[in-house]
């Protein structure tokens, strides 16, 4: 802001300023910031200690795998993944992502993104964004009325989690390669409890025993004690 000559005054908007985020580098963002922030490699990390204030944008966001090693992360402080309450949408068509745990919110614009978005703990209650390599489809059994059925195949070796956006107990049915068959009526009832291993986050490990790999089941906003054995394909043999 400044004088004119005539005795007025002259308002002008600061530029807004672009920064560029090297592999391996780190920016944090400790005030309100409308920068335009570019990550250079596949291993940035952008941490944004005020979330809400945030109204820049995001570009170049990328990795293969979920976790700092294999992508560029993002470091939302103080908005709470652990919370029972926390929530994440992503609008493709105008790239804007949506956070909060029902205490904190905020949002942040991607440009030209078109891959997929990964969401855990930061260990330091907040929440860690990756960008993990898209899911294959799984495949589909035959319909049934009222159901959708998903058959999820056990990798040879790594872990596997396959996450279901959708589901509704009752209405849903996955195959589990499970130590007992479908008609021992009481086994697949004692041992989903057990395998319900966080009922905040809905994840269901599917693990038979330690010389297997792991696969886990992440039923997205639900608990995972909601669903019952009978929502399972069991095998029948």
């Amino acid at each position: 802001m400044t004088a004119d000559p005539d005795g007025g005054v002259d308002i002008v908007a600061a530029p807004q300023t672009a920064t560029n985020i090297a592999a391996g580098g780190t920016l944090e963002l400790n005030h309100a910031s409308s920068e335009q922030i570019t990550f250079l490699g596949g291993t940035g990390s952008l941490v944004i200690d005020q979330p809400s204030t945030f109204t820049g944008s995001i570009a170049g966001f990328t990795g293969t795998a979920p976790d700092a090693a294999h992508s560029d992360t993002i470091d939302a402080v103080g908005i709470n993944y652990n919370s029972s309450t926390f929530q994440e949408s992503y609008n493709a068509q105008t790239g804007v992502l949506s956070l909060t745990d029902g205490l904190h919110s905020a949002t942040f614009k991607f440009d030209a993104f078109n891959a997929t978005l990964d969401f855990a703990s930061d260990n330091h209650g907040g929440t860690l964004i990756t960008d993990p390599p898209a899911q294959t489809a799984p495949a589909v059994t035959a319909a049934v009325a009222n159901s959708d059925q998903f058959v999820f195949n056990r990798p040879d070796a790594s872990a596997n989690q396959q996450t279901i956006d959708h589901f509704s107990p009752d209405e849903f049915k996955s195959s589990a390669d499970l130590p007992f068959n479908q008609n021992e009526n009481d086994n697949p009832n004692a041992w989903h409890p057990g395998h319900a291993t966080n009922s905040s986050k809905g994840l269901i490990n599917l693990n038979l025993d330690d010389e297997h790999s792991h696969e886990d089941i992440l039923l997205k906003h639900t608990s995972a004690t909601s669903p019952h054995a009978n929502d399972f394909i069991l095998p029948n043999h």
